[in-house]
């Protein structure tokens, strides 16, 4: 599909509901500055409902890929292997843009030089020193394994989390994240005990029960035609069945004298 014609499709999608552009404008005015609250505001007022898109596109992302093409820290998002630097430019960037605010940070050479966010600690670092200013980080939580960030004061919490559950999504902090984490980490899950079905007999009996009929199929032949080939050939193939059943039947005693 070419640009042009999924835009096509894009301009029937019916406007976003009433109910979640309310929720992305409380989230404006929580969380975003006056320099570009009204630039935002205008763009969500043209944001469409891509809730059956055919790009599985979100109305969510298609709002932080204008804030990010904008370099507006709002809704920030960071895939799990970011480093921490982009945590910091981001947390930087939010608080000069929307509070006015120079705060200190976490030093990155506290960490890995190779270090992403998810390395121990980082998230609950950055927060705490949101913290100690009266601010802190949420999370717009989709589900995935990427984080969208909004930085705001810690007072605003539930004003904050009531937007996020109205836009259609899920509210989390940094409050437990360590803990969470850890315990996560530590979980080791228990080994499935696996139970095999244990094999029915009924068809070694029934090959068992029969044997004795081909075996007298063959003693007629031996009456008949003497040692001839076909009666070499039924009675060895009598003999294998009487062996298959036989043994099928022990397997099957054994199988079900072991404890389940």
């Amino acid at each position: 599909m070419t640009p042009p014609e999924y835009e096509t499709i894009v301009a029937g999608y019916p406007a976003l509901k009433e109910t979640e552009r309310k929720g992305y404008e409380k989230l404006c005015a929580l969380c975003l500055g006056p320099n570009n609250q009204d630039k935002v505001l205008q763009y969500i007022l043209t944001l469409k409902d891509y809730q059956n898109d055919v790009n599985k596109q979100t109305t969510l992302h298609i709002l932080m890929d204008y804030l990010d093409d904008n370099d507006i820290h709002f809704i920030m998002g960071l895939d799990w292997r970011s480093a921490v630097e982009d945590l910091d430019w981001r947390i930087v960037g939010a608080l000069k843009q929307n509070f006015g605010l120079e705060l200190d940070l976490p030093k990155l050479t506290n960490y890995p030089p190779d270090a992403s966010i998810s390395f121990d600690h980082v998230f609950t670092d950055f927060d705490a020193a949101l913290r100690n200013e009266g601010y802190q980080m949420s999370i717009v939580n989709e589900g995935s394994d990427g984080y969208n960030l909004l930085v705001h004061q810690i007072a605003d919490k539930t004003a904050v989390e009531d937007a996020v559950k109205q836009i259609g999504y899920f509210y989390d902090d940094f409050t437990n994240y360590d803990v969470d984490y850890e315990r996560e980490a530590a979980y080791v899950k228990p080994p499935q005990k696996i139970t095999q079905k244990k094999e029915s007999p009924i068809k070694y009996i029934i090959i068992t029960l029969l044997c004795p009929f081909f075996t007298y199929i063959a003693y007629k032949g031996y009456l008949k035609e003497g040692v001839s080939l076909f009666v070499v050939l039924l009675l060895f193939c009598n003999l294998l069945f009487y062996w298959f059943g036989i043994y099928g039947l022990v397997l099957c005693w054994k199988e079900r004298k072991q404890p389940a």
